[in-house]
């Protein structure tokens, strides 16, 4: 599967999940910083880097680093819905 369409996947998922009216609340660009926290998660290379990483994740919930592909598709999606709620 192209790394496209695994973004696309994961912006549905995203979608179904919490949908644009849950986008629309964050105002405060959280959704960008989750988005960061991916690609810093992406990026680290050690303990602390990773805890630095989940440091930048403004929610409670939902933080899932599963490997450096995952995090950069998760990053990618959330990008593209801070896009779409500030359109």
């Amino acid at each position: 599967m192209s790394s496209m369409s695994l973004i696309h996947d994961e912006v549905q998922h995203q979608k179904e999940k919490y949908g644009p009216e849950h986008d629309a609340q964050h105002v405060e660009k959280e959704l960008a910083r989750a988005a960061l926290a991916y690609v810093r998660m992406y990026l680290a290379e050690t303990s602390g880097d990773k805890n630095l990483a989940r440091g930048y994740y403004p929610f409670d919930d939902g933080w899932k680093p599963e490997n450096p592909r995952r995090c950069l598709i998760k990053a990618a999606a959330l990008i593209a819905s801070e896009l779409e709620r500030i359109k």
